[in-house]
Formats: C-alpha cells, structure tokens, sequence
C-alpha cells in the first residue's frame, strides 16, 4: 500500500462503517440497475456512470485552488487503460525526451503528446479550446509547467473538471509516473462548503466499490482542515441519482466551564453553613418534640391514676 493511503495525522481515525457503505451502495447500484432497464444500446454501451462521494466541510476554505490534489485509491476508476484517451502537456524543450521514453515503455491510453507553445498556438479561441476539451477523457501536464497552464486551456476546461493532472515527468521514469494516475483520482479546493470526489464507477464490482470510498474518504481527510473532525457529513451519488448518506458526525454538546477554584471554596463553605444551621434546626425541633412527648405521658399517668381511684371507691 502506497504512503497516501495512509491514515490522516489530524483527527478522528476513519470512522466510516463497512456495512454503512455497502448499504448505500447496494441501493445505488440498484437504482442503477433499474434506470438501465429504461435506456437505450446506444447508452448502455457508454462509459459506465461515476460514483462520486459529496464531502460537506465544517470549515469553508478562505480561497479556492485550480491545482487538483491527487488522492490515492486502491483500485483504478478508469477501468482498462485503453478505455481513456489521454493528452500529456509538456514543456516545449522536453518533448523529444519524453517521446522517446514512451517509445521505449508505451503507455497505454495515452494518445497525444502536445507542447505548450503549441497549445497556445493551435488551440487560442474558445472554439479551440472547448473542442480540445471534448477531445480527451483526461489530460495530463508536467508539474513543472502546471502554474503556466490557465490562460492557454480557458475557463471550459475548468467547468468541465478537466484540468489536467501534474505528473512528474522530469525523471526517468516517464511511463511509470503517469501509469500511477489510473489509481488516483482528484479533489479540488472550492470556497464552498462542499466538495465533489469521484472513487469509482457503477461498472465495479461492489467490494472495490466500498474500498475505494473508505480508503479514498480517509486519503481525502487528510487534505482537509482538522481532518475527520472538519467533516460534517458524506454521501454517495451518480450524476442522475439522489445522494445516499453513508457518514454523518455527531453534534458535540457544549461542556460547562470550569469552576474555579475560589468559587469551588466559597460554594464548599456555603454548603458547610447552611449545613450547621440545619443541624441547629433539626436539634431545636427534636427538643421541643421531646418536651411534647413527656407531657403527654405525665398526662396519661396522671388519668389512669385518676380513674384507678375512681375506681375504688365505687368498689
């Protein structure tokens, strides 16, 4: 297991509950089922639907970011690698490098290797651009270019959640850096209170389905504030299909402040006081009580005396 996959150092450990997730993703799988009765060949042979996790933060990033942060899953939300055709964006100087590296090692998937200063060149209107969009299921760039890459690709490619992925292309390892892309996907940082991470698709099977969203919502906590503990909730959904709730934190109950330690004294002596009063109550009581007890028995004495004399001198 990769070094992302890890456990977050800030917050809670995972809390997600396997049968909680599995739940949800059997009543999604289902209603998915149900939805494909209804639809055409033409779309079931489509990709098959994304199954993304909605992330509500308690704490509303200050400012949003364009540069994707790569989250490591345990299995591949691309399928095949033949299934996607992807573009890499290079730096104009390193292009016969890399090309021949991929000569060497092939990438499948990977079907355009384009320059930057041939993107700006070919693709400049909003035309260009937006049919550029559409050209690719993914797009990757080198890391060393990325900060340069907004003007050129236009604001489509960013409503599209098509900004291309950093790789780290500057060492020899070429082919390997962007095979480690099919087993991540991206989580981008929005002033909003939520966030939109795609873990899988509805082609999985459910077991890699359930994993994906445990590991990936743990790897996803530990780019945000606080952790687990900056979460307010998570659920599952397709692009058509209502969300299934599968985490929900607690609401923590506001503890009383602390007593201090004079107010701890004053209210010990209080207690001490009104308990020495009490005392002197309950002894003032007792005594009249007693006093009442005697009377009435010299009384009853005094009767019986008097009728036992009575008594007599009937006799």
């Amino acid at each position: 297991m990769s070094s992302g996959m890890a456990a977050p150092k800030r917050g809670l450990r995972n809390p997600l509950d396997d049968a909680q997730v599995r739940k949800a993703v059997v009543a999604l799988k289902k209603l998915m089922e149900v939805q494909e009765s209804k639809q055409t060949k033409q779309q079931l042979l489509a990709n098959p639907p994304a199954i993304s996790c909605i992330i509500t933060r308690k704490i509303v990033p200050g400012k949003s970011s364009l540069k994707p942060i790569q989250i490591d899953l345990p299995h591949s939300v691309l399928g095949a690698a033949n299934d996607v055709e992807m573009c890499l964006f290079v730096k104009d100087t390193d292009k016969e490098r890399i090309k021949k590296a991929l000569k060497e090692e092939p990438v499948p998937g990977l079907a355009k290797v384009m320059t930057l200063k041939k993107l700006k060149k070919e693709f400049s209107t909003f035309e260009d651009k937006r049919a550029l969009a559409g050209a690719y299921g993914m797009f990757l760039v080198d890391d060393r270019i990325l900060p340069y890459m907004k003007t050129p690709l236009g604001t489509k490619f960013f409503v599209k959640k098509k900004q291309p992925i950093p790789v780290r292309i500057s060492r020899k390892e070429v082919s390997a850096a962007i095979r480690a892309v099919f087993h991540r996907t991206t989580m981008f940082v929005s002033t909003g209170a939520c966030t939109n991470v795609k873990v899988a698709h509805v082609g999985m099977s459910l077991d890699e389905i359930v994993t994906n969203i445990i590991v990936g919502m743990n790897n996803c906590a530990a780019h945000i504030s606080k952790g687990w503990l900056g979460i307010q909730s998570i659920s599952i959904k397709t692009p058509d299909s209502v969300s299934h709730p599968i985490y929900n934190a607690l609401a923590k109950t506001a503890a009383l402040p602390a007593m201090s330690k004079q107010t701890a004294l004053q209210k010990r002596k209080l207690e001490e006081e009104e308990g020495q009063e009490g005392d002197a109550a309950d002894g003032t009581v007792d005594g009249q009580t007693e006093r009442a007890n005697k009377k009435a028995r010299v009384g009853t004495k005094a009767t019986a005396s008097k009728s036992r004399k009575k008594a007599s001198s009937k006799a």
